[in-house]
């Protein structure tokens, strides 16, 4: 029988290591070592991921389990998350999420093949981007894979093909970035790329081959305009418009705080991730020559604010992404540090009027908890969470 965690009681810090599942530590050994079988009957329990069907001991990729950590989030209009992720010890660094469930096959390159640097872990990255059929990823390896896929079915997700850049990608050895790709947007067959060094690429989906170069030092994002007529960075905690060669508009937003991620909303509204001391979710009117404020989303203060620690669903936690569907819901991507594989991941989606309507989450990575009985079940310590499991938690 198994028991799901049925309650976060609290979140202790901020930045603490956090645990992966030990199920996935056992499969990791398992391939290598006889474990025997425990005699007689138990339940088993598991906590810090809303799934617990883990990849079999092959990581094969198969399974139902959500990703350690956010770096790159899209929505697309039938309210698919498509999240990518700079690395996921199970492989699913390419997540796709739908009505509160991921899709049971973690998409990889070569059809899951190539030792180590195959599968999933071999899409790694910090620029996905999503058009129509098309979903685009930019590993760390420097490679374009494409995938082919049906819009809202998030089980249609197919390998098509993989262009090598013929950059250095990352230095194995020391697994340290080499002037990377952070972000990524495409419009009709158009992608616009920012890479770490400041460098902004242009290349045609096609062929991936480049159409323009220019320099926008200190950028992490990039998005185009609904028209396509524009482009928007962050650079420097300020979010600039320029044209499609790089040259700014004059345009700018400097009160967003500590931006993290930009996307537009279905009426053409600007939506941008704060995760300085607001730790909320900013909208802006663009379409005037002059810019204008609307509104946040979000508890002021997130995580830490009314009773610090408490998670309630409008309290965000660093937020990575956000973006709408073509019915107005909003979904935000939270992690706790998007830099590193441990950072945890939350993926929340509200309804037009603010409500939750599902929520997935990984908040774990590799360490062990405590577990204190108290009164109708148990408490459960982790670096950074405190869980409560109750004796008559329902299977599942």
């Amino acid at each position: 029988m198994e028991n799901k965690i049925t309650k976060i009681k609290k979140i202790i810090s901020l930045t603490a290591i956090l645990p992966f599942a030990s199920l996935a530590i056992a499969q990791t050994t398992a391939d290598t070592v006889s474990i025997p079988k425990v005699k007689g009957s138990y339940n088993y329990n598991w906590v810090a991921n809303t799934h617990a069907l883990f990849p079999p001991n092959t990581f094969n990729g198969t399974g139902r389990w959500v990703q350690n950590v956010i770096d790159e989030m899209e929505v697309t209009p039938d309210g698919t998350v498509i999240v990518g992720a700079n690395w996921d010890e199970g492989g699913r660094c390419l997540g796709v999420y739908k009505d509160g469930s991921v899709s049971l096959d973690a998409p990889g390159k070569n059809n899951r093949t190539g030792g180590h640097r195959g599968g999933g872990w071999g899409t790694f990255n910090s620029a996905i981007s999503v058009f129509e059929n098309k979903i685009y990823v930019c590993s760390k390896d420097g490679e374009f894979f494409t995938f082919d896929w049906t819009p809202s079915n998030i089980e249609s997700v197919k390998f098509k093909n993989t262009f090598v850049t013929g950059r250095p990608g990352e230095d194995q050895a020391n697994f340290l970035p080499d002037n990377l790709y952070l972000a990524m947007h495409t419009k009709n067959d158009q992608a616009v790329l920012v890479l770490s060094s400041g460098l902004v690429e242009v290349r045609s989906t096609v062929d991936w081959s480049v159409t323009k170069t220019f320099s926008k030092t200190g950028a992490i994002e990039v998005v185009y305009s609904p028209d396509g007529q524009y482009l928007w960075f962050i650079i420097a905690n300020e979010v600039i418009e320029t044209d499609l060669s790089g040259t700014a508009t004059g345009r700018k937003i400097s009160d967003a705080g500590i931006p993290t991620a930009l996307s537009f909303s279905p009426n053409g509204q600007l939506l941008v991730c704060d995760k300085g001391p607001r730790q909320q979710v900013r909208f802006y009117d663009t379409k005037s020559n002059t810019i204008s404020f609307i509104k946040t989303f979000g508890d002021l203060g997130g995580i830490g604010s009314g009773i610090p620690g408490e998670p309630l669903p409008k309290k965000l936690i660093n937020p990575q992404g956000a973006g709408m569907d073509a019915k107005g819901n909003l979904y935000v991507g939270c992690t706790f540090e998007s830099d590193k594989p441990e950072g945890g991941f939350i993926l929340r989606a509200f309804n037009p009027a603010g409500e939750l309507l599902w929520e997935q989450y990984n908040l774990s990575f590799a360490n062990c908890n405590d577990v204190v009985e108290v009164p109708g079940g148990f408490e459960i310590y982790s670096p950074r969470e405190v869980y409560f499991m109750p004796n008559n938690a329902p299977a599942g």
